[in-house]
């Protein structure tokens, strides 16, 4: 996946953007929402005042939900949006 991370003073946000690439619609509506997922389990682990934006890739669908939210995590840490010892990351999904 692609993160693109800005500053944003209005707060945390976060957008999904998948493009034709991804697969057919079905697919990349899932991208999406596991997406989605991952950054409403995990936003008390980020700091206040980034703007977000998410590209998944085609593997997002056939890694499982634990790597796809390791490779988020480690996405934002290394950009600096991780708060200071946020605690643990919440990887295991809905349904796993």
């Amino acid at each position: 996946m692609v993160l693109f991370i800005k500053e944003n003073p209005h707060g945390l946000k976060f957008g999904v953007a998948a493009g034709k690439k991804i697969g057919a619609a079905v697919t990349r509506n899932r991208a999406k929402r596991i997406l989605r997922e991952i950054f409403r389990m995990n936003r008390a682990l980020l700091k206040e005042g980034y703007g977000i934006v998410a590209m998944p890739r085609t593997r997002i669908v056939r890694n499982t939900f634990t790597e796809n939210v390791l490779e988020y995590l480690s996405i934002c840490s290394r950009a600096g949006c991780m708060k200071e010892h946020s605690g643990k990351a919440v990887t295991s999904g809905p349904h796993s």
